[in-house]
């Protein structure tokens, strides 16, 4: 018998569906300063980045969202 393992990518593909907000923002790597473009999903108070837009599985998630600062807002 052959076990599905689509439900966690379908709940994440769900959920960007169901998402408060999303779209494009840039981040600074950790180790090398770079600037990467990352695509960005909020949905209630959990955050995911993902590489790009069509990708399922978050590079990062980050729970528990309270507020976020940006050092140089882009308008």
């Amino acid at each position: 018998m052959e076990e599905n393992n689509d439900t966690t990518e379908n709940s994440q593909v769900q959920g960007r569906q169901n998402a408060t907000k999303c779209g494009w923002l840039r981040k600074q790597g950790g180790f090398v300063k770079t600037w990467h473009t990352r695509w960005f999903v909020l949905k209630g108070d959990q955050l995911y980045y993902f590489k790009d837009e069509d990708e399922t599985k978050p590079l990062l998630e980050i729970g528990q969202c309270g507020s976020l600062s940006l050092e140089k807002p882009i308008i």
